[in-house]
């Protein structure tokens, strides 16, 4: 299997959504949390792991923060069953099993917290505006959320639902043909895409990589969400193992569904963003309502979408404001790492993990 990156975290229109339940928790699998402050090496520290496993030919799964697109939050390396993930906030973790299947890794105790205790009243208070950053973003995110829910409801009739499911059955039939298995496939959950202080971010990469066959969902009608679930339900019984994608806005709803054995995905995606892929085709779920009730609905929607569009663009202002000053929080804990203990502890565990 390829590598591949992901993010387990959402800033949604319910504040911070973690998946990070579902990460290294196959059984057998240890994983490894790390606890320490802002800027004293997490993220490199794992990116320096990556790196060693795929120069000895190890798959590495690289998930990548909600907030700051270029930082690490997590890696996990399937083949040795071992994940490594940050663990502070806001993605919180402990172990479900101390021991048994995870274990804290202190990476604090390369900070001189004496030192660092001198920059407390600045730090105190960088923290806070940094948080505020958050707390202004989260609203306009729960705004927009609740536009977007308006989006569909008029499209939420019984025979549109019947048609739409319809449709992913046949699409089921016609991409998983077989009988239904007593044992249904795995169900992986991670975010494909991510509202951040770089705007909204879509992994197309990951997606197309997976993935060569794409079947993108029209969306305008709300509808690809009930397709998604279908097709995922349907799939699934056939013993297709899946990644199921939420939306990072409402992770409630679908954004896709990728099904990497079978090399074949589904998105809910407008034109102008549709992946670069050879083997693309669309599914024209906006055609399913009869035309009157799209041209009652059409202004509203077209409307929504600019509204929608318009609290997005606030919401990841405001975490990009919240990014500089995260930034500026790294400044109090940086000078105060001891790099070389850091690499000296870095070379021994990639040395017990890789002989």
């Amino acid at each position: 299997m390829d590598n591949t990156t992901f993010f387990l975290g959402s800033n949604s229109a319910q504040g911070f959504y973690s998946l990070y339940s579902d990460f290294a928790s196959r059984p057998g699998d240890m994983l490894h949390i790390i606890k320490a402050g802002p800027g004293t090496g997490k993220s490199t520290f794992m990116r320096n792991i990556g790196k060693a496993a795929e120069e000895r030919g190890y798959t590495v799964e690289y998930i990548i923060c909600s907030g700051d697109p270029d930082s690490l939050d997590g890696i996990y390396l399937p083949e040795l069953g071992v994940g490594f993930a940050d663990g502070t906030a806001p993605h919180v973790l402990d172990p479900e099993f101390f021991g048994s299947t995870g274990d804290y890794v202190n990476l604090g105790r390369f900070c001189d917290v004496d030192a660092v205790r001198t920059h407390r009243e600045q730090i105190a208070g960088v923290t806070r505006a940094y948080k505020a950053q958050y707390h202004t973003a989260y609203a306009y995110l729960a705004a927009a959320g609740q536009v977007d829910a308006i989006r569909g409801s008029a499209f939420q009739t019984p025979e549109i639902l019947t048609a739409v499911q319809r449709r992913a059955d046949s699409a089921v039939r016609r991409e998983f043909s077989g009988k239904r298995k007593k044992i249904a496939g795995q169900v992986t959950r991670r975010f494909l895409s991510a509202i951040s202080c770089q705007g909204q971010v879509f992994l197309w990469d990951t997606l197309t990589t997976l993935c060569p066959r794409v079947f993108c969902l029209e969306n305008r009608c709300g509808l690809a969400d009930t397709y998604l679930k279908r097709v995922l339900e349907g799939a699934s019984a056939t013993g297709a193992d899946a990644i199921a994608c939420p939306s990072p806005l409402r992770p409630d709803v679908l954004e896709a569904v990728l099904f990497p054995t079978r090399g074949v995905a589904f998105l809910a995606c407008e034109p102008k963003n549709a992946p670069e892929c050879q083997d693309l085709h669309w599914v024209h779920l906006d055609s399913i309502p009869d035309r009157t009730l799209l041209r009652t609905q059409r202004r509203i929607v077209l409307e929504n979408r600019k509204l929608k569009a318009v609290l997005l663009d606030r919401a990841c202002g405001h975490l990009e404001t919240a990014k500089t000053l995260h930034d500026e929080l790294e400044t109090h804990y940086r000078p105060h790492l001891d790099i070389r203990g850091l690499n000296g502890y870095t070379k021994d565990v990639i040395l017990e993990l890789f002989g």
